[in-house]
């Protein structure tokens, strides 16, 4: 990949509070491969769908704090939730355009999502999240059905404010 802008200046976002987060900008994927990759990803997760595939690259990082503009690595995604006010909550507290941060095997940040709907059946719920798969497709998927390397559904994330709260 190369980068689209010049390498000797430093591309970044900023949170809401001001903190400065690397990212990067490069030239577009090759869609072939990308429709193809998309293709396969379906086979191995029947369950999930396919959003779109986009030729400018972003990863789930950019996708949900960078407006899909650029990739941003999932080493400062604590950084970016703290630094736009985010505060972790229960899996029951989660409603639409909360945050799913998926964990790996090594206790480190793999994965996030946007979650889009909460049904509860019971006690049982079920969560749907769209997410930026690496540089590959955005998908609709289940909670916990995404691919091994991106770890497992660990920990909430809200930026709602406490007026967001109203009694019925």
């Amino acid at each position: 990949m190369v980068l689209l802008s010049d390498p000797s200046r430093k591309n970044v976002i900023r949170t809401r509070s001001g903190t400065e987060i690397p990212c990067a900008s490069y030239l577009s994927f090759e869609l072939a491969k990308m429709q193809l990759n998309a293709q396969e990803i379906l086979r191995w997760r029947p369950r999930a769908k396919l959003r779109s595939i986009d030729m400018y690259p972003y990863n789930c990082v950019g996708m949900i704090f960078a407006a899909r503009r650029a990739w941003i690595e999932i080493d400062y995604i604590y950084d970016l939730l703290n630094g736009d006010g985010f505060r972790q909550i229960k899996e029951d507290e989660v409603i639409s355009g909360d945050l799913i941060l998926y964990i790996d095997a090594n206790n480190e940040p793999a994965h996030i999502g946007l979650i889009i709907a909460v049904d509860s059946i019971g006690k049982t719920k079920n969560i749907l999240v769209m997410s930026k798969w690496g540089k590959d497709a955005e998908f609709i998927h289940f909670v916990d059905d995404v691919p091994q390397q991106m770890g497992k559904p660990t920990k909430f994330y809200t930026d709602r404010k406490e007026h967001d709260y109203i009694s019925a």
